[in-house]
């Protein structure tokens, strides 16, 4: 009996030797949320697009408001996103980080921005409130809200350029101006120019436009959209502006265009409707320039 009593002893001392050298389960530490979004502000002042999309998950979204001219403001993916950032930085952006605040998974935070383009413009800084939405570690979601007071300083200052130069300076070129009625008139690759920099408009046969911004601060944002001509004149539907089904955003245009030998080589673009792209920046719209075919 007391032998084994003795065997139970010890088998119970054995039980609690070996549970106190046990490695304890480690608790999870939750990330820093703040500091990622700070590095995502170091990353970009830094111009290091790869460190900014380290911090995004792969199937990211970013919405901006208000959108881009002829976009939808959304942007699905890295890549999209990588693009957006990527002309930031060509732009030489800046940022400023204030009023930081964390719930959860989400980050809400102030922007003071700065580009080239908006120095240029005397508008920056510009005051943006953004919105990180993070999921296991990567920024799942992202919204970029430009404040009333920003927005009406970039509108108030296109207007005086506007103003200041109402009429298209690009040179005219040799040739009859006539208004476009038909798509053939419009098809290629053509230089667009407005207040926000250059990019490429294509205009395919079957009706789509694809847009490549090749300067300024949404350099390498593309974005499509389709066109038509109605009764005489340009259609184009925008991407959809909203998540409502049956939501429209449709721009309406006089387009006359020159030809020399027979080839279209210039359009201009006179805008009769479009309540989706403000119509300041349609109005310092230079006249496109072929770039081909």
């Amino acid at each position: 009996m007391k032998t084994k009593m003795f065997s139970l002893c010890v088998c119970a001392i054995a039980l609690i030797a070996l549970g106190a050298c046990a490695t304890p389960t480690p608790t999870p530490v939750p990330p820093d949320l703040g500091a990622m979004v700070k590095g995502v502000a170091n990353a970009l002042n830094a111009g290091n697009v790869d460190a900014v999309m380290s911090f995004f998950a792969d199937d990211a979204t970013q919405t901006q408001t208000p959108p881009p001219a002829g976009t939808s403001g959304v942007r699905t993916g890295k890549d999209q996103i990588r693009g957006f950032f990527a002309g930031l930085i060509a732009d030489h952006f800046s940022v400023e980080l204030s009023n930081l605040k964390i719930a959860g998974d989400k980050v809400t935070y102030t922007c003071a921005i700065a580009t080239d383009s908006y120095r240029k413009m005397g508008v920056a800084p510009l005051i943006v409130i953004e919105e990180a939405v993070f999921d296991k570690g990567k920024i799942k979601s992202q919204t970029i809200t430009v404040t009333p007071e920003s927005l009406a300083k970039i509108q108030a200052a296109m207007a005086a350029q506007a103003k200041a130069a109402p009429a298209p300076t690009t040179a005219p070129v040799a040739g009859s101006e006539v208004q476009a009625s038909q798509s053939e008139d419009v098809l290629g690759v053509w230089l667009v120019i407005s207040a926000s920099g250059e990019s490429h408009w294509e205009h395919t046969a079957n009706g789509e436009r694809y847009a490549t911004a090749i300067s300024g601060a949404l350099k390498g944002l593309k974005t499509t959209a389709k066109y038509w001509f109605e009764g005489g004149l340009y259609k184009i539907q925008y991407p959809q502006a909203n998540p409502e089904p049956n939501s429209t955003a449709i721009g309406t245009y006089q387009v006359y265009v020159t030809k020399q030998g027979g080839k279209a080589v210039q359009l201009r673009f006179v805008m009769v409707d479009d309540l989706y792209t403000a119509r300041v920046d349609r109005m310092i719209y230079k006249a496109w320039t072929r770039v081909e075919p």
